[in-house]
């Protein structure tokens, strides 16, 4: 499992299922209360997410730099597998 930490710079993958967040790098961040109200459980900024055979360790990522054609986005939940660390 990858693990990242709050204020890690962190690109998402190419692979990435939202096009839009292909690429795109930003910083780990707490999410806001409505994420929070919507989601929950987190764990300060990041969550569990469970499926039958696998726990997958998802991390709020905001000040994106996403170009400006694509419009403003504030942040994403993001799984640690779709996350590097940018030094």
């Amino acid at each position: 499992m990858n693990t990242f930490h709050l204020g890690d710079k962190v690109r998402i993958s190419w692979d990435y299922f939202v096009p839009e967040l292909q690429g795109v790098v930003g910083i780990v961040s707490a999410p806001p209360d409505s994420v929070k109200a919507s989601t929950g459980p987190w764990q300060g900024y990041w969550r569990e997410s469970r499926t039958d055979s696998d726990v997958e360790r998802i991390y709020w990522v905001e000040d994106l730099e996403i170009p400006v054609t694509e419009g403003a986005v504030d942040g994403a939940e993001v799984s640690g597998s779709d996350l590097t660390r940018l030094a």
